[in-house]
């Protein structure tokens, strides 16, 4: 019985132990399944797809994969080859990696690749993948991201930064980025074209490095704008006169700004330099500038001139007589001689204001311009103790031009340059062909033109004055009119032509002039020939001025050579002196007649009134308008011969016989 109870004993415990035993498993179960779930839970709500396959089907998909998908459950996806879920185009390289992967056990990603979904939808995704092992059997755990939004945000910042690309490198100005330490991020292809340096090159490189700018006047280094940019927080301009100096030595003369660039706080993450080469605009402006300047002393030149040239007339006129009359062993005869001197470089200086006034119109002709060249250079340089080169091009083309105006701007610029070389020294004066293009950056209309250019060794010109030298009146010698190279300017321009100055100080001066070329089959002398013989002869003469100082000493001069004169001071006095003269059987032989007559009808139209009642009248053109056209083209209007104002005695005796030739010769 003992036995028996012991027993039963034994088994009640046995039992406990087994329950025990079966709630501790079920509370493992339990424990397992709340856990899966929790992982089940964590894998379904992980914002990434997770699927599992056997390198043929699919074995798993989490939800976050199903939603991808498009799919309802996982029904729809779990069994069906993985084939179908992956692009055509990336099937073979995933299929291969699938391989390696499962053979060698060891992880893969992340790769980008291109899936699709049940319907077919091509989307981009980003994989990444480790070999698991899946109810007991080799399998893969795969990692996806769909990218496809990203890949099409990617896909515009591209197409935007080509756009970018593409305006930056069509605008006409150069574009610099840099970050905030200054070192360069961008270049545009103007930018690259204008410093000389491409952008790969450029990038990571200070900005003083690749935008090497200096002060035009004093080729000081102006201000880094990255500075200046941060420093202040906004933009700001580039100051004037900023000169860039490219890579390989060019100079370019800019203008614009540089401006922060922000991120999405406000802070200043880089600046970005917008600026565009001026050089061109520059010189037009100062061409305008000049041309301004020079309109101001047109009005004045020519009335300047005309008025100052009757009045040395007198001077000159009533001193040529005296010298005339004077016996030669007077001892104040040097003091008469010196006046006419000074009288002359008077004359010579009114010489100069009427190449600049308006009335000095070059009459141009079509000529061979080598000759002119050599004589006046080696005139200029006469007697100094410059070597004189001259070096022209055998095929030198003909220039359209007044060869008396270009003879004396050549003269001039030789003058400077001799001028320039105190102890001596070499000039050098070329002459060539020259075909101007639109990219030499000179202010002239492409086309065919004559380059003259005249170099010394002299002390050259200070950067301050370079751009005052054509200037009127401008000079830095203490002895000078100022006028020499204003009347270089004057005439060239006159003939559609350029002169520019290169000058740097102890290194010498260039002066270069264009003119446009003419025809090559020009045979054109480019003088006419004096005459051979002077035929002098008395007579009547009638003087037209309304000036009176001209009109008492011309007359004084023409009794003094046995003319018989008389003088009237306007062309209705002057045509009813011819009538009354007429009428008394004692008709003029001759007549000098002033050109300008303020409130007149001039000495142009009175010639032709004349020669209607006096055909065989020869008559003289006069005036103080040394270039005016019936003064260098004298027959075309009528006339037979010109008087220059202000003239001695001697050459209104060479005028008067000068006529009197042509008149019998006719």
């Amino acid at each position: 019985m003992n036995e028996r109870a012991t027993e039963i004993e034994r088994l009640k415990q046995r039992i406990a132990q087994l329950e025990a035993r079966i709630e501790e498993s079920r509370n493992i179960h339990r424990g397992i399944e709340e856990s899966e779930a929790r992982y089940r839970t964590l894998i379904d709500f992980l914002p990434i797809g997770l699927v599992v396959h056997d390198g043929k089907k699919i074995l798993y998909v989490n939800k976050w994969a199903i939603s991808q998908l498009g799919l309802l459950s996982a029904d729809q996806i779990i069994g069906q080859p993985l084939r179908n879920f992956v692009h055509p185009d990336s099937w073979d390289i995933v299929n291969e990696r699938i391989r390696r992967l499962m053979e060698e056990h060891k992880g893969a990603g992340l790769f980008h690749e291109r899936f699709l979904k049940p319907d077919g939808t091509p989307f981009h995704v980003e994989v990444a993948a480790i070999p698991i092992t899946f109810n007991q059997q080799d399998a893969v755990l795969v990692a996806v991201r769909d990218v496809d939004e990203q890949v099409k945000i990617h896909r515009e910042l591209v197409q935007q930064k080509e756009r970018l690309a593409v305006t930056l490198s069509s605008i006409g100005d150069g574009v610099i980025a840099t970050d905030a330490n200054g070192t360069v991020t961008l270049l545009n292809k103007v930018a690259e074209d204008l410093t000389g340096w491409t952008q790969a090159e450029a990038v990571g490189r200070d900005l003083n490095e690749v935008f090497h700018i200096v002060n035009e006047k004093t080729r000081k280094p102006v201000q880094n704008p990255v500075e200046k940019v941060l420093s202040m927080g906004k933009i700001v301009g580039l100051a004037n006169g900023t000169m860039l100096i490219a890579r390989d030595g060019r100079e370019y003369i800019i203008a614009d700004s540089g401006a922060p660039i922000k991120d999405a706080q406000g802070a200043i993450v880089g600046v970005v330099m917008v600026f565009r080469d001026v050089t061109q605009k520059r010189r037009w402006e100062e061409e305008r500038r000049r041309l301004q300047s020079f309109e101001t002393l047109e009005l004045m030149a020519g009335g300047i001139a005309h008025d100052f040239n009757n009045l040395l007339t007198g001077v000159l006129g009533h001193l040529s007589l005296l010298a005339y009359e004077l016996p030669e062993d007077f001892a104040g005869i040097k003091h008469v001689e010196d006046a006419q001197r000074s009288v002359l470089i008077a004359r010579d200086l009114v010489t100069h204001l009427s190449l600049i006034a308006k009335g000095s119109a070059p009459v141009r002709e079509n000529a061979p311009i080598a000759d002119v060249i050599k004589a006046s250079s080696e005139l200029s340089a006469a007697g100094s103790n410059v070597q004189i080169e001259v070096d022209i091009a055998k095929d030198l083309w003909p220039v359209v031009c007044d060869t008396n105006q270009i003879s004396q701007a050549i003269q001039n610029i030789v003058i400077n340059a001799v001028q320039a070389m105190p102890a001596g020294g070499r000039v050098v004066i070329r002459a060539e062909n020259n075909m101007v293009l639109e990219r030499d950056n000179i202010p002239l209309p492409p086309g065919k033109y004559v380059k003259i250019s005249v170099t010394d060794q002299g002390v050259g010109i200070h950067p301050k004055y370079i751009d005052k030298v054509f200037d009127p009146y401008f000079t830095t010698k203490q002895k000078g009119s100022g006028l020499g190279l204003s009347i270089v300017y004057s005439v060239v321009t006159r003939h559609n032509g350029h002169v520019d100055i290169q000058s740097r100080l102890g290194s010498g001066t260039r002066v270069t002039i264009w003119l446009p070329a003419g025809e090559q089959d020009t045979e054109k002398p480019l003088k006419r020939a004096k005459e051979s013989h002077l035929v002098e002869s008395g007579g009547r003469v009638l003087v037209v001025d309304d000036e009176t100082v001209v009109r008492d000493v011309c007359i004084k001069m023409l009794n003094h050579l046995g003319y018989e004169a008389e003088a009237a001071n306007d062309s209705t006095t002057a045509i009813a002196m011819v009538n009354k003269a007429l009428e008394e059987d004692k008709p003029f032989d001759i007549a000098i007649i002033d050109l300008t007559m303020p409130g007149d009808m001039g000495g142009k139209q009175l010639c032709n009134l004349l020669h209607e009642q006096l055909p065989d009248l020869a008559v003289i053109a006069s005036s103080g308008y040394p270039d005016a056209p019936a003064m260098l083209e004298p027959a075309r209007f009528g006339f037979v011969g010109t008087l220059k104002k202000p003239y001695t005695i001697q050459e209104l005796k060479l005028a008067l016989a000068k006529a009197a030739n042509k008149h019998l010769q006719k």
